[in-house]
């Protein structure tokens, strides 16, 4: 077992056996992050940490825990709801795992569409995947977001709103509306602080949000018990239930790099879900939940014969295709399924790979995301 299932089991509270001692070892660690992020909060709301203000309106899409939430697909399809509401929103995103580090804020896209292609090594993959999910906004990587204001202005652009991808805990720029996302495919209130478990924050802090958007609907175990979960710490908190539909899978490369990735049906000729479901699959994935990955290609009847989990955020280089060919080869794989955050940094292997295709995955929001849409209205007119 790696360490990628050992936290998680950690961060499920599914731990067994000699795990409950790795546990007691970091325990200690989280009471003392615990401590830390309390201090922090206290200071920013008692007004003694500086916060800047932007001359837009700024939007947060966060979340509590560290990866797996689904906050960048959401971002992308809130930015695409505001764009057809006649806003002019600029993403912005911090380029998390970039392995090249570049200026401290960089326009990546402009949103016309007649932007040079980005390589992910110099942005992050969630940067490139946020300027394919959402193609007619303009998008930036910024250290600081509110100087992503300042190059995308620098380029003739004028957004008429900040929309930050994983902004929750980064209090020094302050926010119009914050909407926080939560995976509910856990049971109700699952989940340890860091390092123990993958929560930046206790539920607590969730008080400080305005909407609340439950990801994963499709696997929830138990919706009465979140909602009354949610109810004890953040009281009167409005909700928005979300979940995943998967797309039909497209061969790896089929969809030139810098393509927006819209819905994948039709995007390329090559297996059906029925047709996957009678070849021998394997899959190699690199997000922060990879078993609702799994349960949604269970859902459509196709079920891994062999599986390579590795980190969120792993990079994919020239070993990585190797041994991907190699252990295609020795399982006998008639196909390798991946998501479209791992084909970003497979793209320029396609050649030397197997057989890859892409499951592309859009978000859907229950009841169209009404009473998101009418605290938008509220506070973005």
């Amino acid at each position: 077992m790696s360490w990628i299932e050992w936290h998680r089991n950690l961060s499920r509270g599914e731990e067994s056996g000699w795990e409950r001692l790795l546990l007691g070892a970091l325990l200690p660690c989280s009471w003392a992050y615990r401590g830390y992020v309390a201090l922090r909060n206290r200071s920013f709301d008692a007004g003694l940490v500086t916060t800047g203000v932007a001359d837009v309106p700024v939007v947060s899409m966060g979340s509590l825990a560290a990866g797996g939430t689904g906050k960048t697909p959401l971002t992308a399809h809130l930015a695409n709801r505001l764009a057809t509401q006649g806003h002019r929103p600029l993403v912005v995103t911090r380029g998390y795992a970039a392995p090249e580090k570049g200026p401290a804020a960089a326009l990546i896209s402009t949103g016309t569409g007649r932007d040079a292609p980005i390589d992910w090594r110099q942005a992050g993959e969630e940067t490139i995947l946020l300027t394919r999910l959402c193609e007619r906004c303009a998008v930036a990587v910024a250290r600081r977001r509110e100087e992503a204001l300042r190059v995308a202005r620098d380029r003739g652009l004028e957004p008429t709103l900040l929309l930050i991808d994983g902004g929750f805990q980064h209090r020094r720029l302050r926010r119009d509306l914050d909407i926080v996302t939560l995976d509910v495919s856990r049971q109700p209130g699952g989940g340890r602080l860091l390092p123990a478990g993958d929560l930046r924050e206790p539920y607590s802090a969730l008080q400080r949000a305005h909407h609340l958007i439950l990801h994963r609907a499709e696997g929830c175990p138990d919706r009465e018990g979140w909602i009354a979960f949610l109810e004890r710490h953040a009281p009167g908190l409005p909700i928005t239930w979300s979940r995943y539909e998967m797309q039909t899978p497209y061969r790896l490369g089929s969809r030139p790099v810098g393509c927006p990735a819209n819905d994948g049906d039709g995007l390329a000729s090559g297996p059906v879900w029925s047709e996957l479901a009678g070849r021998r699959v394997g899959i190699r994935v690199g997000i922060g939940a990879p078993e609702s990955f799994l349960a949604a290609l269970g859902e459509h009847g196709v079920h891994p014969c062999w599986q390579q989990i590795v980190r969120d955020h792993a990079g994919f280089e020239g070993t990585d295709a190797a041994e991907l060919g190699r252990a295609s080869t020795r399982e006998r794989l008639g196909v390798v399924l991946v998501t479209e955050k791992d084909a970003i940094k497979m793209e320029s292997f396609a050649d030397q790979l197997p057989e890859v295709w892409v499951v592309s995955a859009r978000v859907v929001l229950e009841d169209d995301g009404h009473a998101l849409g009418e605290l938008m209205a509220a506070h973005l007119g």
